[in-house]
């Protein structure tokens, strides 16, 4: 990741810390095997560590895995779950062309946090 990301700003300005975390693809799909098998048609629960999402949001917690799962679903018949887009508060582009949109992760901190 930490090369595409020089890649993808390769040539623009410098200034900007991790800004191409925000390059994440519009649908995001993970393959789960077992065995070499896919586990298919299999309920599942995505789990994320909890982390202040911007200013005047709610930092208890901050750093520990709630009990309670950002999105569940059930695997395709190859194994297949795509994540569900998240919101963020504002959609922002850099001026490397990097934007922080709707993406799995919800509010991706140019740290990675």
């Amino acid at each position: 990741m930490d090369i595409a990301g020089f890649e993808a700003t390769y040539g623009k300005r410098r200034g900007y810390f991790g800004e191409y975390l925000w390059c994440a693809p519009d649908k995001n799909t993970v393959r789960l095997i077992l065995n070499d098998k896919p586990v298919a048609s299999t309920e599942i629960s995505v789990y994320q560590k909890k982390w202040d999402e911007g200013w005047g949001r709610d930092g208890t917690g901050n750093g520990t895995i709630p009990n309670k799962p950002i999105m569940t679903g059930k695997t395709d018949a190859e194994g297949r779950y795509t994540f569900e887009n998240r919101p963020v508060l504002k959609e922002y582009t850099t001026d490397t062309g990097c934007t922080l949109k709707p993406n799995p992760f919800g509010y991706i901190d140019v740290v990675g946090s």
